[in-house]
This record gives structure tokens, C-alpha cells and sequence, in this order.
């Protein structure tokens, strides 16, 4: 036989595997009937958890103080999003009702059907089961169904109120305030049996040593989670957001390995057992006593590990299977992901190659060209539900195989007769808003392809001249090829690292202090294969691929560090990133931005972002959000290239602006261009009126520095002071100039 303290280890390791496993099971399913998805506000200030005050291991009050799993996962939950957390205990039905009305935040429940009338709730973070307990020579019974007119006390609003009544029990309920009241109202004989949550009930009967039992095994396993205000959807996304944050990053873990024990209470341990039954006992029957307990109590260990093994076994199977359907298929469609995708395309065209005749086949790339446009108008859950409905009008029509790309791409394998299908599902409802544009792009097999990878990347080469064409659908050819050094740019970035990327910076001056008081970080990119390549070059191609991320990551990186390490050389100043599009609606800015601050002990001061003007034709809402966010966090924010873009003055009384910084092209030669002489100058009073800084990039000789000077502008960039330099130079150029000026007198 296997030595017996491997099988323990064993067994706690599956346990513990099946425990994690079960959390990430609720986790990957979604729960999407209890959980509504919007995009994550800003955290708030603070927020009030509430709970019972007797709900031992979950949640109680020791002396005054609120304790228990609940609390201190609270607690981290506050910590991991720097929010003041607070918590307020009492009768269960008044803590309900007290969520209701709005004086507490959340509240740490059952998840049911009814609640979710009431009620938003987080995946579930933990499951508990249900039990009978009784007197112990209450005739036992083994299932709710046997409750019938017996009189069963229950905790009042609770769930296992509600599910007496949904299924029609006909029990004679005596409601209690709490879980320890349902227990005395049994021992006081005012009610036969009750029905409680079974971790606290055993937890309440062992501690006090009450004369109770459970009876028949547990039952209504449900999963327990957050619960808010359905008129607060906005919190629930935060929340979910910072739980999935602590589970991902094992403070979850953390909280649960503390409670383990407590969580999976069973009762007295062996040793409690023994000395219990060994003191009541005396004379020569305490050894035979001793050692029937032993055996008894060992028997009845090991049958329940084993009942524990071969359920923690069973749900790592479940949860494993389900785990690979859902790295299979998207969550949001039910359609294949893009690598499941390939893998069934190769497989049925080796089927094809395999039969005689090969088949044309077509492979389709099918966009919901204004996505972004129908957000903006809306808002992202009519978006999703449209999304999800095309998903279903595809996979029904197709007859062939489906997947979604993502940002509202679908793709479509099957025979080229789909293309004469109707691919818009069409309106349900007369009231409804009108449906997102759709797009496409074609490739065949064979004389396209042979593989799923070939045929995808010339449907998305067709539907990229789709895009830029403003066709409605295109076929690929040959002649449509790319630049073989555009794929080589895309394909570099789409490795990590990016090789070769580095940064150079170029001061401000502030005018009248003629003091180097800022600097802005400029990507330069000098590939081991490609050589130098401009950023007029790649970064419009890495924009449109989707992965100019990476050079905001990088850089924000490098301009914390540097600012952090001028900080540290008693030479503060600014420096700036700029900020792409991509970067404003489809990543999490403010979290990169907090990450490199923190990285590099940089101070909020130290940076500033650039947005250009074409950000503000993205989703205003978003946008909005976004930037408050940032300034949040004490980080400041100037407007690029201003006068060139999608200018409106309404943007710069909403949002947080600090800054405008006057586009190089009306600088450059405004000594001898009247019309850019006035756009400056009309600019720089703009700045002046708003109460911004005015920053003119471009200037390139004293003439214009001394305009500029006399039109009022706060701050030059530009080679009449310095080109762009590389760090070991910046920091040379600025302990040079800090103890001199930068330029006499009789240039302004």
C-alpha cells in the first residue's frame, strides 16, 4: 500500500487543484445571466460592503471589529484598487434592505434567479452548500421534500427562504434574524428542523458545542458573490474588474489559504473526537472506547476523503474540458477563435485533397466597418448585441465553418456560393437602431491557397483594400500584394521584443526663463536587418495593424525613467509621449501609464501625454473618461499638432487640457508667411484666453524665436535651441545650459 502521508499530499493537491479549477470554471463561464459588462469606471473613492454580523467564517463581529473571509478579501479588494473600503454588519434583512436604498455599496451573497431581478452581481468567488439540522432525536429526513408542514427556521430574506417557496415545499417557516437564531429557535423548540448555509451552521454548533446534527447530505450548491444595485452597473464592472485583478495575480489565493480551514469545516477534528468521548468514559472501557473511536473515525476520514478525491478528480475533468472549449471558442460569439479556426480549415481542406475534383472553397473576411461609429451612437451593449446576432445569422447561413477575429471581424470558410447569401440578418424589431456597414474581403481555394494561414492573410489583404477603397466587397489578386517592407515592419513589431527600437528627446525652453524646463521623447528605429527606418514610416503602418501599443509602453517607459533619473541628478524636468488613437480606445492608458510611473519611482509631474487632434474623433464619452483617468493620477495632458486635426473648441473646455502645442507647420516659415503667422498667433492668444500653455514646435532660427517671443508664447522646441538628442547628451546639455542662458537679449 501506498505510504499514507503521500496520499494525503496527493489528496490535498488535487483538492486544492479542484477548488481552483471550480473558481475558474465560474470564472470562464461567465455567469453572463448574473453579470452585466460595461466598461470599467474610474474606482471609486470609497465603498461600503455589507454583511451579517453572525455568519461565521465569512463574515462577524469580534469585539466590535468586522472579521472573517468576506472581510479581509474586502479588504484586499481595496488595496488592489487603492479605494477606502469600510464595512457595515447587522441583521441580514436590514443589510439587504439597507442595499436597496443605496446606504451600502455591496453585499456578499447567494446568486439566484430572484436576486437577479434585484440585484448585479461578479462571477461567484466561492460555492457553499445547504443542510437540515435538527435535535438529535428529531425523526431524520434526507431531503427538503421531506419538510413538508414540519416547521423549518430559516434566516429571514435569505435564499433558503426564497427556495422553500420555488420549490413549493409547504414547510411552516419561522424566520429568524440570523443563522444563529434559525439554530436556537430548533433548540428552543419553536421549530422542528432548519435550513441553513452548512459551512456556518456546523461552525455555530461546533464553537458553542450545541446539541444539533445535521441530517441526509448537503444540497443547493450555489455559487456565492457580490451583489450591487441594479442602478449601478458601473460599479459592478469595477468590481469585477479589480476581483478578476485579485485572483489573477493570487491575492485571492492568499485570502483563501488563510480561511482554508475554516471554509471546509467539518466539524470537531479527530483528536477532539477522541479526547471528548475519552472523558466521558472511565475504568478499564477508555482503551476499548479509544481505539473504537480511532477506527471509527478513521474509517470515516478515509471514506470521505475518498468521496472528496474522486469529486475533486471529477471536476478537474469537467473544469479541463471545459477550459479547452473555451480556448476553442470566443465567450461574446460562440464562434471559433482565430487559431481553432485554422486548425478546422486545414483539416477540411486536407479532407479535400484527399478526394478526387477538389472543390472551390471561399474564405471570407466580413467587418463591421463603423463598429466604432454605432459605440459612439449606441453605446458598446447595443454593439455587443448586434455583434452576437450577426454571429448567429453567420453561423446559420454559412453551412460552413465561422470565427471572430475581434473588433468586429468575422471570418467565414465554405463554398463561394455563400457570397450571393444575404449577409445582414436583417431588422428584428421596426424600433430598432439601423445595423453597423458591412465589408469583406475574398480569397479561394486552391488557386489562392492551400492552407488556412495563406487563404487568411489574402482575405485580409482584400479586405484591407476594401477599407481603403470604400468598397462594399473585394476579391483578392496578386497586384494587391503589400510592400515586401511593409509585412517585414508589421511582422517586426509582432515580435517581442521589438528589436532595435530606442529614444532621443528634444527640449523646451521656457521663454522667459530661458530655462530648459521640458523635453519630448521621439522613437527612432534602427533595425539589425531593415536599417533606419523613419517613424513617418512605420508608425502609420504599426497604427493600422493595431500594435503602435508597443511603442507607447516603450516609451512612456523610457520618458519615466529618464525623468525619474533627472529627478535624481537635482535637473528635474518634463518629458512627453505622444499618444496615438489606438492607444485612447482600445487599452487600458491609465493602468500603463500608473505601471510605468511605479516602475521607474517616477513622480506624476515628471510626465505629460500628447494627443493629437485626430483622437477627438473617436468616442467623446470614452475619450473623456480616459483623460480624466490620467489626470487623476497627476499627470498632465497637451494637445499636438493643434490647428491640424479635428479641432474643436468645445474639447478644450471638457477636458483637462494643460497645454497646446502649435503643429511645426505653421511655425517653420512663419517669418515669411503671413497666413501661418496669424494661425500662431491667433493660437497663442487661444492658449493665452483659456489659461493653457502655449508650446511652438518647429522653430528653427532667432527671427522666429523673436516673433514668437513678442506674440506672447510661453515655450519653444525646435532646432534653433537643439535637434533631437540622445539621453547621455540631453543630460550634457542640460547640466551645460542650466547655470546660463540659452540666448542674449538682442535676439528677443
Amino acid at each position: 500500500m501506498p505510504d499514507k502521508r503521500m496520499f494525503r499530499r496527493a489528496l490535498s493537491r488535487t483538492k486544492r487543484r479542484g477548488i481552483l479549477l471550480k473558481l475558474a470554471l465560474g470564472l470562464a463561464l461567465g455567469f453572463s445571466a448574473t453579470t452585466t459588462y460595461v466598461h470599467a469606471q474610474e474606482p471609486p473613492e470609497r465603498v461600503i460592503f455589507g454583511g451579517d454580523a453572525i455568519y461565521p467564517p465569512f463574515e462577524w463581529l469580534e469585539e466590535g471589529e468586522p472579521s472573517g473571509f468576506n472581510i479581509d478579501l474586502e479588504k484586499a479588494i481595496g488595496r488592489v484598487s487603492n479605494t477606502n473600503v469600510t464595512h457595515r454588519l447587522g441583521a441580514w434583512a436590514d443589510i439587504l434592505n439597507a442595499l436597496e436604498a443605496g446606504e451600502v455599496d455591496v453585499v456578499p451573497m447567494f446568486v439566484s434567479s430572484e436576486r437577479q431581478q434585484r440585484f448585479l452581481f461578479t462571477t461567484p468567488f466561492h460555492y457553499i452548500n445547504h443542510a437540515i439540522y435538527a435535535l438529535p432525536d428529531t425523526p431524520p429526513i434526507y431531503s427538503v421534500s421531506e419538510l413538508t408542514q414540519q416547521r423549518v427556521a430559516i434566516e429571514e430574506q435569505s435564499f433558503a427562504e426564497r427556495q422553500l417557496v420555488v420549490e413549493k415545499v409547504g414547510a411552516i417557516t419561522v424566520p429568524t434574524a440570523n443563522t444563529l437564531g434559525a439554530l436556537k429557535a430548533v433548540e428552543e423548540g419553536r421549530a422542528d428542523y432548519a435550513v441553513l448555509a452548512a459551512s456556518t451552521a456546523d461552525r455555530l454548533i461546533s464553537e458553542d458545542q450545541r446539541p444539533l446534527k445535521r441530517l441526509g447530505p448537503p444540497f443547493w450548491p450555489r455559487g456565492y458573490a457580490f451583489g450591487v444595485s441594479k442602478e449601478r452597473p458601473e460599479l459592478q464592472a469595477w468590481l469585477q474588474q479589480v476581483l478578476d485583478l485579485a485572483i489573477a495575480t493570487g491575492i485571492y489565493q492568499e485570502v483563501y489559504e488563510k480561511w482554508q480551514s475554516e471554509l471546509t469545516f467539518s466539524g470537531p477534528d479527530t483528536a477532539t473526537i477522541i479526547r471528548r468521548t475519552a472523558f466521558a468514559l472511565s475504568g478499564l472501557g477508555i482503551l476499548a472506547a479509544l481505539a473504537f473511536c480511532w477506527s471509527w473515525v478513521l474509517r470515516r476520514k478515509v471514506r470521505a476523503q475518498t468521496g472528496d478525491l474522486r469529486l475533486a478528480l471529477e471536476q478537474v475533468q469537467a473544469s479541463e474540458s471545459l477550459a479547452q472549449h473555451f480556448a476553442a471558442f470566443d465567450s461574446e460569439t460562440g464562434l471559433a477563435k482565430p487559431h481553432y479556426f485554422s486548425t478546422l480549415v486545414d483539416q477540411a481542406l486536407a479532407e479535400l485533397s484527399r478526394t478526387s475534383g477538389q472543390k472551390r472553397k471561399e474564405m471570407m473576411l466580413i467587418q463591421l466597418a463603423d463598429l466604432d461609429d454605432v459605440v459612439g451612437a449606441f453605446g458598446k451593449t447595443y454593439s455587443e448585441e448586434w455583434t452576437r446576432q450577426f454571429a448567429d445569422h453567420l453561423r446559420a447561413l454559412s453551412g460552413g465553418l465561422c470565427a471572430y477575429f475581434g473588433r468586429g471581424v468575422f471570418a467565414l470558410f465554405s463554398g463561394e456560393e455563400a457570397l450571393s447569401l444575404p449577409l445582414s440578418p436583417g431588422k428584428q424589431k421596426s424600433n430598432e437602431q439601423p445595423y453597423a456597414h458591412l465589408v469583406g474581403g475574398s480569397a479561394f481555394f486552391p488557386e489562392d491557397g492551400t492552407t488556412s494561414s495563406e487563404l487568411i492573410a489574402k482575405a485580409e489583404i482584400a479586405l484591407s483594400v476594401c477599407l481603403s477603397t470604400g468598397k462594399q466587397w473585394v476579391i483578392y489578386e496578386s497586384t494587391m500584394e503589400p510592400d515586401p517592407i511593409n509585412a517585414a515592419i508589421v511582422s517586426a513589431f509582432r515580435q517581442d521584443p521589438v528589436e532595435g527600437l530606442y529614444s532621443v528627446f528634444q527640449p523646451q525652453i521656457d521663454l522667459r526663463s530661458q530655462k530648459i524646463v521640458a523635453a519630448e521623447a521621439l522613437v527612432r528605429w534602427n533595425h539589425p536587418d531593415l536599417g533606419f527606418i523613419s517613424p513617418d514610416k512605420f508608425i502609420p503602418l504599426i497604427e493600422k495593424a493595431g500594435l503602435v501599443y508597443k511603442v507607447t509602453a516603450i516609451m512612456l517607459h523610457e520618458a519615466a525613467r529618464l525623468s525619474s533619473l533627472l529627478r535624481k541628478l537635482k535637473q528635474p524636468i518634463t518629458i512627453s509621449v505622444n499618444i496615438a488613437v489606438y492607444d485612447l480606445i482600445s487599452t487600458d492608458l491609465p493602468s500603463i501609464v500608473a505601471d510605468a510611473l511605479s516602475r521607474n519611482k517616477a513622480q506624476p509631474s515628471d510626465l505629460k501625454l500628447e494627443l493629437t487632434e485626430t483622437s477627438f474623433a473617436s468616442d467623446s464619452c470614452s475619450l473623456q473618461s480616459v483623460v480624466d483617468q490620467i489626470r487623476e493620477l497627476g499627470v498632465s495632458i497637451a494637445i499636438d499638432d493643434f490647428g491640424t486635426g479635428y479641432s474643436s473648441l468645445s474639447y478644450l473646455s471638457i477636458l483637462p487640457i494643460q497645454e497646446l502645442k502649435i503643429d511645426r507647420m505653421f511655425v517653420y516659415d512663419m517669418a515669411n508667411n503671413e497666413r501661418n503667422r496669424n494661425i500662431v498667433r491667433s493660437t497663442i492668444l487661444l492658449a493665452q484666453t483659456l489659461g493653457l500653455v502655449s508650446v511652438a514646435e518647429g522653430a528653427e532660427d532667432a527671427n522666429t524665436l523673436r516673433i514668437l517671443n513678442e506674440y506672447g508664447c510661453d515655450r519653444v522646441q525646435g532646432y534653433v535651441f537643439s535637434k533631437p538628442l540622445a539621453e547621455p547628451e540631453l543630460i550634457k546639455f542640460i547640466q551645460e545650459k542650466s547655470q546660463k542662458h540659452l540666448f542674449n537679449g538682442s535676439v528677443i
